[in-house]
């Protein structure tokens, strides 16, 4: 089960962080890269799917 909700969680999270550093919001700091928000969100992602499920 883990397996299937590590990418849905981690698409989610990719989503939200790649609108909030490409956004306005964090336009007056250093822009983070496109593989840098990738890997934020993949780990982020494993550790709610991980939570969540309680496996």
């Amino acid at each position: 089960m883990f397996i299937l909700a590590w990418p849905f969680i981690t698409f989610v999270f990719w989503y939200v962080f790649y609108n909030y550093f490409h956004s306005s919001a964090y336009n007056g700091k250093e822009p983070i890269s496109d593989r840098k928000i990738f890997i934020i969100s993949a780990a982020v992602g494993g550790i709610v799917s991980f939570i969540l499920l309680g496996i």
